[in-house]
């Protein structure tokens, strides 16, 4: 935030995901606008180009997949999310696949290696710049890594081993 912030272009990231349950991935835009309470995403809207928070878990009806999504007006009582599904790359955590956004100003059209997963224009698109966030939340409760988060499960790692996640690049391309 206050560094680098894009209006309308194509969003991409190309990674591995980490591969054990409780861990949550994540690449998405955001701004301050997100949490004006007014029916509308116009002022901001946080864009989920994907979270993988689903590896090998059934609650969710589908491992091994990634979700995307919108979310506007806060995160209370106004809040609207919109959920526009989940898909299966690759092969995700052991191989690279591309996440990817099209923001443009009627609509978001996400992508993964190049195919189109979704579009949306719900709520409004945000017309205000927004920023990258690649993020990897871990499951637990005051900084104690232990217990399930939104169905995620527990953390399965054993004592000694480790889940990455490794990005090769994120690449931004804005209209002429």
């Amino acid at each position: 935030a206050g560094k680098h912030e894009f209006l309308y272009g194509y969003f991409e990231c190309r990674a591995i995901l980490p591969k054990a349950t409780g861990m949550w991935s994540a690449f998405w835009m955001m701004n301050g606008g997100v949490y004006d309470v007014n029916d509308s995403g116009e002022d901001g809207t946080e864009i989920d180009v994907f979270e993988s928070m689903s590896y090998k878990d059934v609650w969710w009806g589908a491992g091994d997949c990634v979700q995307t999504g919108i979310h506007y007006d806060g995160y209370g009582e106004g809040h609207t999310g919109v959920g526009l599904g989940k898909w299966f790359a690759n092969n995700p955590y052991e191989e690279f696949n591309t996440y990817g956004v099209e923001w443009n100003e009627n609509e978001y059209i996400f992508y993964i290696n190049g195919i189109e997963t979704a579009r949306t224009s719900a709520g409004g698109v945000s017309k205000n710049p927004e920023y990258l966030i690649l993020s990897c939340e871990v499951a637990g409760d005051n900084g104690i890594a232990y217990a399930d988060r939104h169905g995620v499960g527990p953390i399965d790692l054993e004592d000694g081993e480790r889940a990455e996640f490794i990005v090769d690049y994120v690449r931004v391309y804005q209209y002429k």
